[in-house]
C-alpha cells in the first residue's frame, strides 16, 4: 500500500476557496471531498463549482507537495525506500543545490515526519495556513480511509480534491459500476480517450515563493531508515528508483522498452522463459515515479513501428489497469474470496478435494521453494 502524495495550495489568509492551479485541469478529473461553503460529504464531480472558483485570487497561492511516509505500509515498508529514492531528483531537475523544503521552483517537496497521515497531513496544513488540499486517487480502503479521517479532522475550513492520475481515464468516468471483465469495460475507456489521453498541460511557476521556514530534508537519511524499518523483505537491486531511471526504461536509447524491446512484446510478454519480453515499467507505474498517460503518449508516437505490440502495450497499461481499479473501487471484498464473482467461488469449491501432488506451506511459496523452478 502507497502513501500517497498531497499538493497542498497555501494562501496568505483562509477567506477564501482557491481551487485553481494556474493550468487546465478537466473538471471531471477531480472530485472533492470538502469544499467549503458546500455539503461535507460530496463526493460527486466537480462540474460547474470547480469552473466558478478557477482563477480566484492566485496572487496569494503559494504551493507544496508533501509525501507523509507512514511508520509500516502494510507488506511494503521497504518498497517506501524505492519511492524516497526518488523524491530527491526533482531539485536536480529544477537547478537546487540542496534538499531544502522550500524550493524556488514550482514546486515545494516536504517530507511529513514519520507518522500516519491522519496525524501529519491536518497538523501541517494546520501551521502553514493552507485552504486547499489536493491528494491522489487510490481504490484501496486503507488510503480512501486516510482520507475520511483527515476530512473529518481539518473540519470546512480547507477545501479537499481528489485527482485520479492513477488512472488515464478517471475511475469514475470510466464506470459507475463494478465491471465484469475487460471486454464490459474496454469499450467505455476507449471511447473517452481522446478526452482524457492528451498530452500534460505546462505548469508555470508560483505567483508566490513558499514563505515557510527552510528545512533541510536529508533524503539518504529518510531513505535508509526507511529500509531498515521494512527489511524483512529485501529491497529489490534490478529497479533503480526516480523519474530519470523510470524514463529511461521507458525511451532510453541504451535498453528503453520502446526503443529496444518493443517488437516482440505481444507474444514475449507471458512467456515466463523471456523475461525481457516485459517492460519493466510496473515499479514505476505502481509508485508513481512515471504516469501510465506519459508511458501510453510515447507509445502512440511508435505505434507505426510495432503496431500490434503498441496495441498489447496499451491494453495492459490503460483498459487492464483500469478494470483492477474498477474491482478494488467498486468492490468492498476486493481482498478475500467472498469479493470473487459467484463461478469462481464454485469453481475452488468443486475442485476443494481434489488430490494435488504437492502441498506447500506459506512459509515454502515466500522462500521459493516449490517443485517448478519456473514457478519459484
Amino acid at each position: 500500500m502507497l502513501a500517497p502524495f498531497w499538493l497542498i495550495w497555501v494562501t496568505l489568509f483562509r477567506a477564501w476557496v482557491f481551487v485553481s492551479i494556474g493550468i487546465d485541469v478537466k473538471g471531471n478529473r477531480v472530485r472533492a471531498w470538502v469544499m467549503p461553503g458546500l455539503d461535507d460529504t460530496l463526493l460527486g464531480g466537480l462540474g460547474d463549482a470547480l469552473e466558478k472558483q478557477c482563477g480566484r485570487c492566485q496572487g496569494l497561492l503559494g504551493r507544496c507537495v508533501v509525501w507523509a511516509a507512514p511508520r509500516v505500509a502494510i507488506g511494503a515498508s521497504s518498497r517506501l525506500g524505492d519511492v524516497s529514492g526518488g523524491l530527491g531528483e526533482p531539485q536536480v531537475a529544477w537547478g537546487v543545490s540542496d534538499s531544502r523544503i522550500a524550493w524556488v521552483a514550482p514546486w515545494v517537496v516536504w517530507a511529513a515526519p514519520r507518522g500516519e497521515a491522519v496525524d501529519t497531513i491536518p497538523n501541517f496544513l494546520r501551521e502553514c495556513g493552507a485552504s486547499l488540499l489536493v491528494t491522489d486517487f487510490s481504490p484501496l480502503r486503507e488510503v480512501q480511509r486516510w482520507k475520511v479521517d483527515i476530512c473529518k479532522r481539518v473540519g470546512d475550513s480547507v477545501s479537499i480534491h481528489e485527482v485520479d492520475a492513477h488512472n488515464i481515464v478517471p475511475i469514475w468516468m470510466a464506470s459507475e459500476k463494478l465491471e465484469y471483465s475487460a471486454r464490459t469495460i474496454r469499450g467505455k475507456i476507449n471511447k473517452q480517450l481522446p478526452e482524457f489521453l492528451i498530452d500534460f498541460p505546462t505548469l508555470g511557476p508560483p505567483n508566490r515563493k513558499w514563505a515557510a521556514k527552510n528545512q533541510l530534508i536529508d533524503w539518504p537519511v529518510l531513505r535508509a531508515d526507511v529500509l531498515r524499518k521494512g527489511a524483512e523483505v529485501p529491497e529489490i537491486e534490478w529497479c533503480e528508483p526516480g523519474e530519470h531511471a523510470a524514463m529511461e526504461v521507458l525511451i532510453g536509447n541504451k535498453n528503453g522498452f520502446l526503443m529496444k524491446r518493443l517488437k516482440n512484446y505481444s507474444t514475449d510478454r507471458n512467456n515466463p522463459l523471456k523475461p525481457k519480453g516485459l517492460s519493466n515499467l510496473s515499479p514505476y507505474l505502481h509508485f508513481g515515479q512515471i504516469s501510465a498517460q506519459r508511458c501510453a503518449l510515447e507509445a502512440r508516437r511508435v505505434r507505426k513501428l510495432c503496431p500490434q505490440s503498441v496495441d498489447a502495450f496499451l491494453e495492459e497499461l490503460i483498459v487492464r489497469r483500469e478494470l483492477a481499479d474498477n474491482f478494488c473501487f467498486y468492490q468492498p471484498h476486493y481482498d478475500s474470496l467472498q469479493g470473487a464473482w459467484e463461478w469462481a467461488r464454485k469453481t475452488l469449491m468443486d475442485h476443494a478435494s481434489d488430490k494435488r501432488e504437492h502441498i506447500y506451506t506459506l512459509e515454502q511459496l515466500e522462500k521459493a521453494q516449490a517443485a517448478d523452478p519456473v514457478s519459484n
